[in-house]
């Protein structure tokens, strides 16, 4: 595995954050790893001409919000 550094403004970092203790990664790293599945996930969707979105859990027929990436 190849180790890269980036460089983030202070609002990306608190981002990264907050991303690290909602979802209980262990390191900033695997934010990243979680962030970039997702946005391949948008490439293929994109690739398909499908769409994702963000779905109510509480009601499948209500809520739903396209994901769009420019």
């Amino acid at each position: 595995m190849s180790t890269t550094t980036f460089k983030f403004d202070e609002r990306t970092e608190e981002m990264i954050d907050r991303l690290k203790g909602a979802f209980n990664a262990p390191t900033k790293a695997e934010v990243m790893r979680k962030a970039l599945a997702l946005l391949e996930l948008a490439r293929q969707a994109r690739e398909e001409n499908r769409d994702l979105a963000v779905v109510e859990k509480t009601s499948r027929d209500a809520g739903i919000q396209r994901i769009l990436l420019p």
